[in-house]
């Protein structure tokens, strides 16, 4: 089951029009699809959606939680730079909840769709290797 690419807007619109019962549903189907995707599982999806409904920021914790797992899972899959997010997401979670679910939406996009080619890793020559530049010290 691949990974849906959804739009952070639309994602953040619908969540507010809904009174956040659209958060629910995509913490739940969120969590399901990066733990499809990457093969690992710390949280449950229906545990994820029953803490979402009764206590939304502890709901959202474990879903950023499991989310920045999967997802650095899924980078490591791809060959793909490791990025933690997970303080980011809790503390908005506990904040501001609805900024979390764009945050995290977007994230998901940005390791599910970016090719793996277009990161091309900085070692210390820089991200084409050393430079010949003619003096060749032989």
């Amino acid at each position: 089951m691949p990974i849906t690419k959804r739009s952070p807007v639309t994602v953040l619109i619908l969540s507010l029009v809904t009174c956040g019962i659209y958060t629910m549903y995509w913490a739940y189907v969120t969590a399901d699809e990066l733990q499809r995707a990457s093969g690992r599982q710390q949280f449950s999806p229906a545990i994820i959606l029953i803490l979402t409904i009764f206590f939304t920021p502890v709901g959202l914790i474990l879903l950023a939680i499991e989310a920045n797992g999967c997802l650095s899972a899924i980078r490591a899959m791809r060959q793909m730079p490791p990025v933690d997010n997970t303080v980011l997401w809790v503390v908005l979670a506990v904040l501001c909840s609805i900024a979390d679910v764009p945050l995290i939406q977007n994230e998901i996009n940005n390791v599910a769709y970016i090719e793996p080619a277009q990161f091309q890793p900085q070692g210390p020559q820089g991200p084409q290797g050393p430079q010949d530049n003619g003096q060749n010290p032989q």
